[in-house]
Formats: structure tokens, C-alpha cells, sequence
């Protein structure tokens, strides 16, 4: 079966590729989509990634190493929050810490990962829409995660795609305010601050 368009690195016929692919029993997985982008880590430095969507997972690897740094199945995936105008987007984790990505190719990845996650979960996958441009604002990191703790549920089978929020706080309001799976400590401001003026 010829690979998709959108795996651009053509990884689907790299061996070390479905090897890294193989060690995480996921040999029955297909490339849906494959590309060079940047993660963005707390600090706001850019590291060059190869990022791989499947048909049940997404992958944050080393280029060059195709070494695996973390796999993220589909069904753990909150939601996403976007900014096409400056090309990039935060994947929040159920559960876990997110991860946070800039690349021009951001609205295709986010259409390629909501689709496999209806295909695969039977369930719509939130996307949230944002006009903030330092999405680090929004993002629960891997210390945060572990000293405060997350606690997300998926949107159920067949719901609308709504402005999800965080457990105890409100919900986002188009981009202006937390966005789904933004930092408890954002979610969980007084009342009387987020009330319009």
C-alpha cells in the first residue's frame, strides 16, 4: 500500500522507523502523517523534532536517531488549542503534562489527528481556536504535572467539540481566556476576574 501524501519524511518505508514503531507494539499501526516540526519546551526554545501521526497514536521523535521521546495514544488526547496565524498548537494529555509544537503544516495536523481520533475513538477530539500568541500560557508542563496534578476527561462518544476547560474551571471563551487544558493555576482564578467588565 503506497504511503499517504501527508508523510512527507516518507518514514512509512523507513526500517528503523517500524522498528522504533514495532518496539512500542504498535507494528499494526499506519503512518498517517510525518514531518520536521519544532517543540517549544517551557521556556520557550525551539528543539527540532520529527513529529509521527498514526492511525492510533502521535509521536514526538529525535530527527536523524528516529530515538522515540514519547508516544501519545489517541485515546489519551484531550483536546488541541491552536493559532494558525502564527503556526502553532498545544496538544493537551489526559491526565498528563502537554506538549507544544510550531509548525507552518499546524491546521493539517490538527485535521489529520481530530479525523484518526473519530476513525479510532469514535469520539470528537475539542479543538479550541485561540488568537493568544505565547501558547506556553496555556500549556501544564511536566513539573506542573507532577506537582499539581492534572486531571482531564475525554469529551464522551459522539459529543460536540466544546470549549473544554480543566475540572474546577470555567470554560474558555473563544481564545481569550484558559483555553482547554490550560494550567490550574490559570483555570483557577477568582470568579470575579473572568466576569466581563
Amino acid at each position: 500500500m503506497a504511503a499517504p501524501a501527508t508523510d512527507y519524511l516518507q518514514l512509512a518505508s523507513n526500517p528503523k522507523v517500524m522498528k522504533m514503531l514495532a518496539s512500542h507494539s504498535a507494528g499494526n499501526e499506519k503512518i498517517l502523517f510525518s514531518e520536521k516540526v519544532d517543540k517549544v519546551n517551557r521556556k520557550g526554545k525551539a528543539q527540532q523534532r520529527v513529529l509521527i501521526c498514526t492511525t492510533r497514536s502521535c509521536y514526538n521523535v529525535k530527527a536523524g536517531s528516529f530515538k522515540c521521546k514519547r508516544r501519545i495514544t489517541l485515546a489519551k488526547l484531550h483536546s488541541i488549542t491552536i493559532n494558525a496565524a502564527v503556526s502553532k498548537f498545544v496538544m493537551h494529555v489526559i491526565d498528563d503534562y502537554d506538549y507544544y509544537f510550531q509548525t507552518p503544516k499546524c491546521q493539517e495536523i490538527v485535521r489529520i489527528v481530530t479525523e484518526a481520533v473519530q476513525t479510532s475513538e469514535s469520539r470528537v477530539l475539542p479543538v479550541e481556536n485561540t488568537d493568544v500568541t505565547d501558547l506556553n500560557k496555556l500549556v501544564i508542563t511536566k513539573q506542573q504535572a507532577r506537582t499539581q496534578g492534572v486531571h482531564r476527561s475525554p469529551a464522551p462518544a459522539g459529543a460536540a467539540s466544546p470549549s473544554a476547560a480543566p475540572a474546577g474551571g470555567a470554560a474558555a471563551d473563544g481564545g481569550a481566556g484558559v483555553a482547554a487544558g490550560a494550567p490550574a493555576s490559570a483555570a483557577s482564578a477568582p470568579a470575579a476576574a473572568a466576569a466581563p467588565p
